[in-house]
């Protein structure tokens, strides 16, 4: 699943990150610091995205949410297996996970408004 614009990058500054990488920077960045330093670049391509518990949920709907609200965001591209409407479904959690996963529900709406979703074909081993 493929999360963006239609076109690739044109230049300028761009950071190509793994989901990994991202949480690895909400963890070890503050938060003001790390938004200010992704609103610097042009372009912020995460690949991999895939949301394990309310830990993965909640660090990337701050991230998202921030640039979403923040007039020198960057153009975000995402690739993920499933389509964002299957990251963190509210109906397949309970308690303080459940109450993320409403927030979040708005982070994807958030995705929606930001960025063509589309899916994309997988290659097979060994295919250029």
């Amino acid at each position: 699943m493929w999360l963006g614009s239609a076109g690739t990058t044109t230049g300028g500054r761009e950071r190509w990150w793994t989901f990994a990488d991202l949480r690895r920077a909400t963890t070890d960045t503050a938060h003001t610091d790390l938004i200010e330093d992704l609103v610097g670049l042009d372009h912020l391509f995460i690949e991999g995205v895939a949301i394990a518990d309310t830990d993965d949920a909640f660090r990337l709907l701050r991230v998202v949410d921030a640039l979403y609200l923040h007039e020198d965001a960057p153009r975000l591209y995402f690739t993920a297996a499933r389509p964002p409407d299957d990251w963190f479904d509210p109906d397949r959690h309970a308690g303080l996970a459940r109450a993320v996963a409403e927030k979040f529900d708005r982070t994807v709406s958030r995705l929606h408004a930001l960025c063509q979703i589309r899916p994309v074909e997988q290659k097979e081993a060994g295919q250029a």
